[in-house]
């Protein structure tokens, strides 16, 4: 019977880091039937939507087409692994889940990754390539 359980165990649901629950709250969120209009209270800051790039990289998170709602009034210290981030990385801008905290002689960075990457981002990420911190999706 021992060897049933550990075949049981394989097919077992991993935990996986998600992004922090203390974005918007559920209270702050009505639905409006007569108008069809959906309110949500924003946490004040400044706040934005931008569009995907088709990259798949976060495919079943987020894809061409969805609003990733996010703010920049954010602080390091607030940032969690799970969250999702945009980070400047030259000329380009990119959403990925932050995966690790770690310093080095230069000071704290952070390491992100795609969702459907094998493979950890290659920058070093700096609070100051920190652009913002996505709050919520909208599909």
């Amino acid at each position: 019977m021992n060897w049933f359980l550990r075949l049981l165990n394989l097919f077992k649901a991993v935990e996986r880091p998600s992004p922090s629950t203390d974005n918007i709250k559920y209270e702050d969120i009505s639905w409006d039937e007569e108008t069809r209009t959906l309110s949500v209270k924003i946490p004040a800051g400044n706040v934005f939507c931008t569009k995907l790039a088709d990259t798949n990289s976060m495919d079943g998170a987020m894809d061409i087409g969805h609003n990733p709602i996010q703010t920049r009034n954010w602080r390091w210290d607030e940032l969690r692994i799970g969250d999702f981030i945009v980070y400047n990385a030259g000329f380009k801008s990119i959403i990925h889940q932050i995966v690790a905290f770690k310093e080095d002689k230069k000071g704290p960075y952070l390491k992100a990754q795609g969702l459907n990457n094998p493979f950890q981002d290659k920058y070093k990420i700096r609070p100051q390539n920190v652009v913002s911190k996505v709050i919520g999706i909208l599909y």
